[in-house]
């Protein structure tokens, strides 16, 4: 901020040389010119023909911004040119043509920016009518290309057709099975009737045996002969007979715990108690004969076993007849697989061939009937008033630009300063020394107690003397443009002002305390102190003091008085005399001038005065302008202080040249 200050007349400079610049050069190289709008709209309503029934063909869609990039092709403008009369070369159309397009829109602005309001609307116009032309070109084109490659790939598709249908017929001849589907069916239902067939027959077989079983067991109960006539002399005897008749005829009808059966089981006990009780004067008179109900059993036993081997010989070809067709199904299964593969190919390649064709005859129809993808909506009109040329914007941004750069050269100039500006430049310099800066650096007296200049004087000195008396005290400078005899004279007259006995001592041949000492002609004499002192000794009451001269002493002598002792050093710039002289004294003050001292020769001056054992008490800052004089704040300060630390790490120290 405080270098910003301090040259602010150097960037209000620069600020307006560049500001004039840029108003020079957007007055004399931009020109009015004339804009022109062609308004297009994307096409949405394009129907999609489908042939073969399945997902139409489309023509392959570009996005917006590819399609705009074509606009601005060589062929394009150069096309655009052409229509509209007018001679330009590509790069200067491609400068002048602009498109915009609005958020979640299909309309487009085609705007061409001219120096001539005819010549605008015409290229604008020209530009659309060719831009909607290459659309439609495109579309053209790349339906072409598709129905050449469906048209390639269908010609493959049909030889893979012919190929599948021979694969197919020669396993159907040497299989001789025209189709498996159906020949697996019908199979599986004469499986089934077979089967079912079969297990009727085994089951009559089943039938048959059982019976057969059962009639022998009904033979083996029958006698061989039978009654064939009863004679009962005792009617109870024949009314038995009867009963048991009934019983047994009753049992094969009814169980034991019928009534009836139950009722002829008591007749028929009663009956054969009362036989019983009279004995056998009432058994009955028979006449055997053979048995015919055996007979009968035993002829259809024979026919029964007939009939049994009929069965099982056709339960047995059925059986074979279900093995066979079970045998042809396993066949007909295992070759299946080859023909599935077979028929999905075929089927594949049909399907292929049919898709192919669809294709190539929708990318025919679209080839042939394509339309752009862009239409005009709206013509452009020549344009009434000159567009914004934008040199208010431009003139603005010079004088942004201006005042950047010369903000940017003042803090630059004052990163790369090689001069000490304020305090803080001569604080960086050493360390733990005290730093004074002045305004102005007037000759004081000691009389002027109460003076503002006197007081700063007053602090510097009690604050170089805050652990204890120094004297001698050596006053050096870098060159004589610094004004370092004043400021002897005035730390002099600062310790009379204190009513102490001080001697300033004048090593400098041409110094006059009393006149200008800025541009003193020096003097070193080998030894001794030249004859120029002059010394302030206080009143015993405490008074103001008074200048009385004398002749100066030794240095050694100036370090046994009691007196503070002010020894006024030469330059040292190039003088290793008055380098020694200091060196023998061992306490100095530097006297530094804001914008004059070298910041560089400062360094060497205090890095050589402490390798002779010099103790650096302070530092002097004269001439310093108002905008340094003052802290403007801790901020302003820790800037200050990185600038210092950048400056030490950047510059390169000015090598002193001995003498």
């Amino acid at each position: 901020m405080r270098a910003l200050w301090t040259r602010k007349g150097l960037v209000a400079i620069v600020s307006g040389l560049v500001t004039i610049a840029t108003v020079v050069l957007v007055f004399t190289l931009v020109q009015r010119n004339w804009q022109a709008v062609t308004t297009l709209m994307l096409r949405q309503d394009a129907e999609e023909l489908s042939v073969g029934g399945g997902k139409p063909y489309q023509v392959p869609e570009y996005r917006l911004e590819t399609l705009l990039d074509t606009l601005k092709l060589p062929s394009s403008l150069q096309a655009a040119a052409e229509n509209a009369g007018i001679d330009a070369g590509p790069t200067t159309l491609a400068g002048a043509v602009d498109v915009s397009v609005a958020r979640n829109s299909d309309v487009l602005n085609l705007k061409v920016l001219w120096s001539d309001a005819v010549g605008a609307a015409r290229l604008a116009n020209a530009l659309a009518e060719v831009f909607v032309e290459r659309t439609l070109q495109i579309r053209v084109e790349e339906a072409q290309e598709d129905l050449n490659r469906y048209l390639s790939q269908l010609d493959e598709a049909r030889i893979r057709v012919r190929l599948a249908d021979t694969a197919v017929l020669g396993f159907q001849q040497e299989h001789e099975v025209s189709d498996f589907d159906e020949e697996t069916k019908a199979r599986l239902i004469d499986l089934s009737r077979l089967e079912s067939e079969h297990r009727t027959v085994v089951a009559e077989v089943d039938g048959l045996i059982t019976a057969r079983a059962e009639l022998q067991a009904a033979i083996a109960v029958q006698p061989e002969t039978t009654v064939n006539s009863t004679l009962y002399r005792n009617p109870l005897r024949k009314r038995l007979e009867e009963f048991r008749w009934q019983l047994k005829e009753a049992r094969s009808r009814y169980t034991d715990n019928n009534p009836k059966v139950v009722k002829l089981e008591r007749e028929i006990a009663a009956l054969e108690l009362v036989l019983d009780e009279n004995g056998e004067q009432s058994a009955p008179e028979r006449t055997d004969g053979p048995n015919e109900l055996r007979q009968d059993m035993q002829l259809r036993m024979h026919t029964l076993n007939d009939e049994i081997r009929k069965t099982e010989g056709r339960a047995s070809g059925l059986a074979l007849s279900v093995q066979e067709i079970r045998a042809k199904l396993s066949y007909l299964s295992a070759r299946e697989k080859e023909y599935a593969a077979l028929k999905a190919n075929q089927d594949a390649a049909r399907q292929l061939e049919s898709s192919l064709a669809a294709k190539a005859e929708e990318a025919r129809v679209a080839a042939f009937s394509g339309e752009a993808a862009f239409h005009v909506l709206e013509l452009a009109a020549v344009p009434a008033n000159p567009a914004p040329s934008g040199r208010k914007l431009m003139v603005a941004a010079g004088m942004i630009l201006g005042l950047g750069f010369g903000l940017a050269l003042a803090l630059l100039l004052e990163v790369i300063d090689p001069r000490i500006r304020d305090r803080r430049d001569t604080a960086a310099l050493f360390e733990g020394g005290v730093t004074e800066g002045f305004p102005t650096i007037r000759r004081i007296s000691p009389h002027h107690r109460m003076n503002k200049d006197a007081q700063r004087w007053r602090r510097l000195v009690n604050d170089l003397e805050a652990d204890g008396p120094l004297n001698p005290l050596a006053v050096v400078s870098l060159t004589d443009r610094e004004p370092r005899s004043m400021a002897a004279w005035n730390i002099a007259a600062t310790f009379a002002s204190k009513s102490l006995e001080t001697v300033l001592a004048g090593a400098d041949s041409g110094a006059d305390p009393d006149g200008d000492v800025s541009h003193a002609k020096r003097r070193i004499l080998p030894t001794a102190v030249p004859r120029l002192g002059r010394a302030f000794m206080s009143k015993p009451e405490g008074g103001t003091g008074s200048i009385i001269e004398g002749d100066a002493e030794w240095v050694q002598d100036l370090k046994c008085v009691a007196a503070r002792t002010v020894v006024d050093i030469p330059p040292l710039a190039d003088d290793e005399t008055a380098l020694e002289l200091v060196a023998a004294i061992g306490n100095a003050v530097i006297v530094t001038t804001s914008g004059v001292t070298d910041r560089g020769a400062a360094e060497q001056l205090v890095s050589r005065l402490r390798s002779r054992g010099v103790e650096i008490m302070g530092a002097i800052v004269t001439d310093l302008p108002p905008e340094r004089f003052d802290d403007f704040a801790p901020l302003s300060a820790a800037a200050d202080s990185l600038t210092s630390r950048f400056r030490r790490r950047t510059e390169t120290p000015v090598e002193v040249q001995h003498a």
